[in-house]
């Protein structure tokens, strides 16, 4: 047996068919397939270049920093978080820099860190392309990069680390803020 499925999709202009001055968007891409994501997708950037205001509300921290420039991160009815998404990401990633290195693995950079420039940095984190260091009060970056070099070091990455939402999510509403 063969079953066809035919699928027709709506033109965009009959997904919001009414004009108004906002959008109120309640996990709007759950269940949706990278096709149907794209044209949603689509539709919100034309609502945004019309100068609509999108109440969006998800899970789903990529949508939130594709989209937004302002947010507020809500864990058990009230707000935790709240301003500009490019204020919030620079605060959370103040002093902290990502590093990775073409002669060590990033288990080995962190434990170079750890030993020889713990006077300088203190190592966040192991992702999955980079460690994630934080300066130590009074160090510049400069000094850090100077020091990385002497060491022989060869760097691969250095530079500023922009936490993504779903990092500033997991620290703000994360199961130990409770």
């Amino acid at each position: 047996f063969f079953f066809f499925l035919m699928i027709r999709r709506p033109p965009r202009s009959t997904l919001f068919p009414y004009t108004t001055l906002f959008r109120s968007l309640d996990e709007p891409f759950s269940g949706l397939d990278p096709v149907n994501s794209q044209i949603l997708k689509d539709c919100i950037n034309e609502l945004i270049a019309d100068n609509k205001l999108v109440i969006f509300s998800s899970h789903q921290m990529s949508y939130v920093e594709e989209f937004c420039e302002d947010i507020a991160i809500v864990n058990k009815g009230e707000i935790i978080l709240s301003g500009n998404l490019k204020d919030i990401k620079k605060k959370f990633g103040e002093n902290r820099l990502v590093l990775s290195a073409c002669n060590y693995s990033l288990e080995k950079l962190k434990e170079v860190c750890e030993n020889n420039f713990s006077e300088l940095v203190d190592v966040n984190e192991v992702k999955k392309e980079f460690i994630v260091l934080e300066l130590k009060k009074d160090i510049s970056k400069k000094q850090l990069l100077l020091a990385l070099i002497n060491s022989g070091v060869d760097i691969e990455k250095f530079g500023e680390y922009e936490p993504t939402l779903t990092d500033i999510f997991v620290l703000k509403a994360g199961d130990n803020n409770e």
